[in-house]
């Protein structure tokens, strides 16, 4: 129980930083400090290996893209219109690679999350990995 409950928050957390990190800056002002967003401790020792393999290189993608991100944000400051213009084309080109990048992500994490499900045997579980991806499952006695 423990391990899907670990799967899925590396799951969630990953998910949800992808979704506030990964928006390029589209006005002209200069952009001011993103915020800081450190991801939770996860044991990775504890997963499948398949699965540790995969959010290793998510979280490697995904520092990468945050580097080249920050690197062409510093060079708007000062920039002229025209080089402004064209470091936006490179932040949108990179946004949208790396969007590419996480939806494969996802993609190859409900995969692994449905192989582990026809591993594991426990009713209980597989309705829980059911209601997970249905965003709910069945209400709880006397919450109907």
């Amino acid at each position: 129980m423990k391990l899907f409950k670990m799967i899925l928050l590396a799951a969630t957390v990953s998910l949800s930083l992808i979704g506030s990190n990964a928006l390029a800056d589209t006005t002209n002002t200069p952009p001011t400090k993103p915020p800081t967003v450190l991801p939770p401790k996860l044991d990775l020792a504890k997963l499948p290996p398949e699965l540790r393999a995969l959010i290793t290189d998510f979280i490697a993608d995904r520092d990468h893209y945050l580097d080249k991100q920050k690197a062409l944000l510093a060079k708007l400051q000062g920039a002229t219109d025209e080089q402004r213009a064209i470091i936006r084309q490179q932040l949108q080109a990179n946004r949208e690679a790396f969007l590419e990048e996480a939806q494969s992500f996802r993609k190859e994490i409900k995969e692994q999350l449905a192989e582990l499900k026809l591993k594991i045997h426990n009713e209980e579980l597989n309705r829980l990995i059911d209601g997970s991806h249905d965003g709910g499952g069945h209400p709880h006695k006397g919450h109907n």
